[in-house]
C-alpha cells in the first residue's frame, strides 16, 4: 500500500482505487489503512489516501544507512523495474546485488 502511494505521490486515492491497485477486498483495504493513518503514514482527507507525515521521518531514518549508487555506468545492463521492488530499494539477484532506481536495476557489487 506504501509503496503505491509512493509511487504516486502527487496524488491521493479512493479506498474502492487502493484496494483495486493492491488487489484486495475493501474490507481489508479499509483495515490496513486505518492502521496507517493511526502511524502517521498514510493521511486520509475526506474520502482519499495519501503519504503521511510520518514518511519524511521513516526516509531521514533510512538515509544514513543507505549506499546511493552514482550514475549508472553504460555497460551495465538496465532492467525493467519490478513490480515488487520500488524505485530506490537494494535487492539481491543470486550472487550479484542491485539497485532500483527510476530508470531501472543497475547492478552492484
Amino acid at each position: 500500500m506504501v509503496s503505491f502511494l509512493a509511487a504516486h505521490p502527487d496524488r491521493s486515492f479512493s479506498l474502492s482505487e487502493l484496494a483495486r491497485a493492491a488487489e484486495i477486498t475493501t474490507a481489508t483495504c479499509h483495515a490496513i489503512l486505518v492502521s496507517l493513518v493511526e502511524a502517521g503514514w498514510v493521511t486520509r482527507t475526506d474520502l482519499t489516501y495519501g503519504l503521511g507525515p510520518a514518511m519524511l521521518a521513516i526516509g531521514r531514518a533510512a538515509r544514513p544507512g543507505i549506499r546511493w549508487p552514482g550514475r549508472p555506468h553504460r555497460s551495465w545492463p538496465v532492467l525493467p523495474p519490478r513490480r515488487d521492488s520500488p524505485p530506490g530499494c537494494r535487492c539481491s539477484m543470486g550472487s550479484r546485488s542491485c539497485w532500483s532506481t527510476p530508470w531501472g536495476r543497475v547492478p552492484r557489487s
